[in-house]
């Protein structure tokens, strides 16, 4: 995946950053609450607790393995992508009663009944042969 922070402050010069088959291999104990939402999700946000620090291996565009040390905004985006890989959305990290609060919303995102600025394509039920 790609990590692109630049659009956010503090993060202007920074430039994207393409990691091939990432992984995280180690995390602080010091965990941190941050809201968060997602394409995936619209207009549904809410706070996930992550660690703080993480430590990663990846490939660069060529072919290197990398290691890395990622703080604050970049770890967090890195474990929301992660989760993204391994078929987890920020809500599953949500507890049970977060997740009933947060139903009505999710309902109209599954029935496509929320409008978005980005296309959100009709669900296709493809069969493999």
């Amino acid at each position: 995946f790609v990590v692109d922070l630049s659009p956010v402050e503090e993060y202007e010069k920074s430039k994207p950053m393409v990691l091939i088959n990432p992984k995280i291999l180690d995390f602080s104990e010091k965990k941190i609450a941050i809201e968060e939402g997602c394409l995936s999700i619209p207009e549904v946000r809410y706070e996930v607790e992550r660690p703080e620090t993480i430590y990663i291996t990846y490939y660069d565009t060529d072919l290197k393995e990398q290691t890395f040390e990622a703080t604050k905004l970049f770890a967090r985006v890195f474990q929301h992508e992660q989760d993204h890989l391994n078929g987890v959305l920020f809500t599953d990290h949500l507890d049970e009663d977060v997740k009933k609060k947060l139903k009505k919303s999710l309902d109209k995102i599954k029935k496509r009944e929320i409008e978005t600025e980005y296309p959100i394509f009709q669900k296709r039920n493809y069969q493999l042969k």
